[in-house]
């Protein structure tokens, strides 16, 4: 195999080098402030579940994950739910994204954390730097927001392979996403929830 490259006036016929490079969808390319931790992009992709195919040996979240439809809602006063638009599960990822603050809720076992991991790999595909949360990491001790940006920034570190703390907390705001999973788990008292 020959490649060509431009220079000068013309192009130049050399050696081939056969070099792959995996597509990603939605990356931007170039080169990343912060990358994912090995570990912690395998738990993004993992189902959690065991799930055979014939042909595919090691079945991955992104290979069998399909977008729920979402009902749209704002909370009126304390405590009034007014239901708006369904979101079909193709626009959620547009819908989403367009949002400042988001807030998805439904029942045990209904695709929640599945859904967060395929939130946290695009927005973290678009050049944003998401930080996910477990709910179960959040106690009173959080309501001190100096303590829940020390809880951010150690999420931070075990989910990024190269956590410049110093970069990290001078992101713009625009630039960071803060995902929080299983949020009913969180050891707040009455105040606090």
């Amino acid at each position: 195999t020959v490649s060509f490259w431009w220079e000068n006036t013309m192009f130049l016929a050399g050696a081939h080098e056969d070099v792959w490079v995996q597509y990603k969808r939605g990356s931007r390319g170039g080169k990343r402030d912060f990358d994912l931790n090995d570990d912690f992009a395998r738990w993004l992709d993992d189902p959690g579940a065991s799930y055979t195919h014939p042909t595919k040996p090691d079945l991955h979240l992104s290979d069998i994950f399909v977008f729920p439809n979402l009902k749209e809602f704002q909370i009126k006063g304390k405590s009034e739910f007014v239901y708006g638009a369904l979101i079909e599960g193709r626009d959620i990822l547009k819908t989403l994204g367009g949002k400042r603050r988001i807030v998805l809720f439904g029942r045990q076992q209904a695709g929640k954390t599945a859904l967060s991991k395929v939130l946290f790999q695009d927005f973290y595909n678009k050049g944003l730097t998401p930080v996910l949360i477990s709910g179960d990491d959040i106690a009173d001790a959080h309501l001190d927001l100096a303590k829940f940006e020390d809880l951010i920034e150690v999420r931070f570190q075990k989910q990024y392979r190269n956590p410049l703390l110093p970069h990290f907390q001078q992101l713009d705001r625009d630039k960071t996403v803060l995902m929080v999973d299983d949020l009913d788990h969180a050891r707040l008292n009455a105040k606090g929830r």
